[in-house]
């Protein structure tokens, strides 16, 4: 949802609050090359309006995945992209999972794989 632009995000906003004023935080999921083409003035309107949780969905934290699954970004973006929630005041989690891509089973949790939860924030 995080892709839509910052216009209509904000528009949804003011509807969540016009029929639902007792609502107090709006939740979304989002990849982490969404999050990077908002401005961080952007994001911090978000988060005033009330998004504060992004379930942000990064498949691995491992850069050898990401670029054989040809995510465009790489796990120091993953961090980035954080800090700049953090920075705004929007919480996240992560979706992450092991996948099977063209027949081969890329296991994520073996050899020198990581995670993002694991990276320094």
């Amino acid at each position: 949802m995080v892709a839509y632009p910052f216009s209509r995000l904000m528009e949804i906003a003011d509807l969540i609050k016009k029929y639902f004023p007792s609502n107090k935080t709006i939740g979304c999921f989002s990849r982490v090359t969404d999050i990077s083409l908002k401005t961080d003035e952007e994001l911090s309107a978000l988060a005033a309006a009330g998004f504060d949780l992004l379930t942000i969905g990064i498949e691995t934290g491992d850069d050898e995945a990401l670029e054989f699954m040809h995510k465009g970004y790489l796990s120091k973006d993953i961090v980035t992209q954080c800090l700049r929630l953090d920075k705004a005041g929007i919480g996240y989690n992560f979706k992450s999972a092991s996948m099977s891509v063209s027949g081969d089973i890329l296991n994520l949790n073996g050899k020198s794989a990581y995670s993002v939860q694991n990276l320094q924030l």
